[in-house]
């Protein structure tokens, strides 16, 4: 399986199939859960919980998938603070 450097193993994945799918992450893993692996190749499931497993053979099919997904209903996403991001810890100015 192929996901998050941290939390899976590496896969068998060509260089620009996981470098398409860490761009993929990029984009959407804040909304998304996204891997690959060999049962359901190219997958991303909701982080709300809503609906069922969005799965395709390549990856810009799954980013096609992601993209309809979100269009149809958007997915609450996690401040860039709390995923430690660039501003992580900086305070916010007062309005």
């Amino acid at each position: 399986m192929t996901g998050n450097a941290d939390t899976e193993p590496q896969s068998s994945l060509k260089p620009w199939e996981q470098d398409a799918l860490d761009a993929i992450r990029f984009g959407w893993d804040t909304a998304y859960l996204i891997g690959h692996d060999d049962e359901h190749g190219y997958f991303a499931s909701r982080r709300d919980k809503i609906g069922g497993l969005l799965t395709a053979a390549t990856p810009d099919e799954l980013r096609q998938a992601i993209t309809e997904d979100y269009a149809a209903k958007p997915v609450p996403r996690e401040p860039a603070a709390r995923r430690g991001g660039r501003n992580a810890g900086k305070a916010r100015p007062r309005r």
